[in-house]
């Protein structure tokens, strides 16, 4: 039993993350309160529905996409071409594309666990210490914030508004990341692998060509699926090919560029030039939130201070220490910088799974460290006790976050009967090429159940999106004249407009009288659909 406390423990975690993932959703799919219906909008909503609107595209047939969040028709483009290929597979399987994105999300998230540990497996020899490594890897957590409010103790997280920081939460992600991150991992085991590592292949040409057609190939995936995930590694790996004497990885960094230029080129492209792609680019370049330095190191966690002592050996170090100290530590010197010299977003930086390399550089010091005096050892103890601690009260706070937060009872999460009766409506009588009006929250959902374009729904859709969303009140509050009202929607090639739940009802927007060209075609409860002729 003792033997095989480590594997036990570490399956007990994964299938608890997997429980913890899947039973609300399962809850909330066969049992949604009465007069809802759930469609698995889960993380950040926004994305989630944006997401469905793509995999939508490939259900009808369509790898390349446009946005449905401005009223434009703009060209159709080759972006997160993983998420139209889904939609393809869903009307292959005959699955709907929500069932069909979470069946995905776990079979990446899984298969990222597992590539995590071959990466263990590869930079690591001893079978004790893989184990700690996977253990520190799961078990990783930020500092949880100690509260005392009237005499109770309480654990807050540092940065409460990104759950990836927390022992659970970090394995809780987005389907591309999941597919994003396994890749990530079998790159860096790859480049691991090559024959002058001098690591599991033998020292032939053929094997050599194997695995760089292998590198070619992944790195050309991940710049599909996360470009800033492969902009992170072109960086690291720069870095250590100007670093590094003997052995530098400057041939691997050519060809890994080379393979992905065109793609970059395209990118550029699109972020510059693309409508409304360009407004997501310049969120990357802007995008900071309000966290400080110290709030941000404290949020990667004990694993970074222990990983810290993994340079008093830095004459040890390999080619797989570097990458993984530059993995680790890249991040927290470029922190001032993103969303400001750096083209690379806050978000991002949050994104890149520090804890990885923490959990292996902290083995590789425990590895070295051989105390044999009784102050040496006394440190090494005062260290095992600090992680135990730390990475426990992670952990409680982390399960008790899990529990602590139900399905939201919020309409774009379980979808009133009434609205999707409207959407259902919408679906059989809009024209091609049309644009419906709602507010904010069901403009942003409705591209994931309609092909029609909406006028809102995406802060980062538009660089004047703050303007729009007071246009659009203006009309539902009636604040302008009725003619203002029907040129805008004409304007926007509105063809219905959306009333109650997410704006004010359609028997409010009437009471100063009707307006010429908007009529009433559906209504059920409050939600009415008026219809512009």
């Amino acid at each position: 039993m003792r033997k095989h406390f480590a594997i036990i423990l570490s399956v007990s975690f994964i299938l608890l993350v997997f429980f913890l993932l899947d039973y609300p959703l399962i809850k909330s799919y066969v049992k949604p309160p009465a007069g809802s219906r759930f469609y698995g909008a889960t993380g950040y909503y926004f994305d989630y529905y944006q997401f469905l609107s793509w995999m939508r595209d490939g259900w009808n047939g369509k790898i390349l996409i446009r946005s449905k969040y401005i009223p434009e028709i703009e060209k159709q483009v080759l972006f997160q071409p993983l998420f139209p290929t889904l939609g393809m597979l869903s009307r292959l399987v005959n699955l709907p594309i929500d069932i069909t994105y979470h069946l995905g999300r776990n079979v990446f998230i899984l298969t990222w666990i597992l590539s995590i540990w071959y990466l263990i497996k590869t930079i690591l020899d001893s079978s004790k210490s893989r184990k700690l490594a996977l253990l520190l890897m799961l078990f990783s957590s930020s500092f949880p914030y100690v509260s005392k409010t009237y005499g109770a103790i309480k654990l807050l997280p540092i940065i409460d508004f990104w759950q990836s920081f927390y022992t659970l939460q970090k394995f809780m992600i987005p389907l591309h990341h999941g597919l994003a991150n396994t890749l990530f991992n079998c790159l860096l085991i790859l480049l691991m692998r090559l024959p002058l590592r001098q690591l599991a292949d033998r020292n032939d040409g053929r094997g050599e060509t194997r695995i760089i057609v292998k590198i070619v190939v992944v790195s050309i995936i991940i710049m599909l699926v996360n470009p800033a995930l492969m902009t992170f590694m072109l960086a690291v790996l720069g870095i250590v090919s100007v670093c590094l004497r003997k052995g530098s990885p400057y041939k691997e960094f050519i060809i890994i560029f080379l393979s992905v230029l065109p793609l970059m080129l395209y990118n550029f492209y699109l972020f510059n030039y693309g409508n409304p792609w360009q407004y997501y680019y310049y969120g990357e370049k802007v995008g900071r939130y309000l966290v400080s330095y110290i709030s941000y190191l404290a949020s990667l966690g004990p694993l970074l201070l222990t990983a810290g002592l993994s340079f008093v050996y830095i004459r040890k170090f390999r080619f797989n220490h570097i990458l993984l100290a530059l993995w680790a530590f890249l991040p927290v010197a470029s922190f001032p910088f993103v969303g400001r010299q750096l083209p690379y977003s806050m978000s991002r930086l949050f994104s890149l799974n520090v804890f990885i390399p923490c959990s292996i550089l902290t083995v590789f010091f425990w590895e070295n460290f051989q105390p044999k005096k009784e102050t040496a050892k006394m440190f090494q103890a005062v260290i095992a006790l600090f992680l135990i601690i730390s990475l426990s009260s992670g952990f409680i706070f982390s399960l008790s976050q899990t529990y602590d937060t139900p399905t939201p009872s919020y309409y774009n999460v379980l979808l009133p009967d009434k609205l999707m009766d409207a959407i259902n409506f919408i679906n059989k009588n809009s024209r091609p090429s049309v644009t419906i009006l709602a507010g904010e929250n069901i403009s942003n959902l409705l591209p994931a159940f309609t092909d029609n374009q909406v006028v809102l729904g995406r802060l980062d859709s538009r660089l004047d999106y703050g303007k729009v969303k007071q246009a659009v009140d203006s009309i539902y509050l009636r604040q302008i004249g009725d003619d203002k009202i029907t040129e805008q929607l004409k304007k926007w090639a509105v063809q219905y407009i959306i009333f109650g739940l997410d704006h004010i009802g359609y028997d409010q927007f009437v009471k100063k009288g009707k307006v010429n060209g908007i009529e009433e075609v559906f209504r059920s409860g409050d939600v009415v659909v008026g219809e512009v002729k």
